[in-house]
């Protein structure tokens, strides 16, 4: 049995991650390059660091990071 659910993929999150950080950083000037960095593994954990700083959950971030379009600004 298959279980779905409504959560983004983590490998389809972390790819377009590494496509836009540097945007998203740009975008969201209370970020620090350091903020962004992450070892192997731990993705998640710099999504929930970044969360934080922003007042979003890590679903929030997921789905802000996977709706980005690198030219458009981003606000809530």
């Amino acid at each position: 049995m298959v279980h779905l659910t409504n959560t983004p993929q983590e490998h389809d999150v972390e790819s377009k991650w590494l496509k836009i950080q540097r945007s998203f950083l740009h975008e969201y000037r209370e970020l620090y390059p350091s903020d962004l960095h992450y070892s192997k593994g731990e993705f998640r954990d710099m999504l929930r660091r970044i969360g934080n700083k922003l007042g979003l959950s890590e679903y929030q971030m997921k789905k802000i990071i996977l709706r980005w379009e690198e030219s458009a600004s981003h606000y809530f």
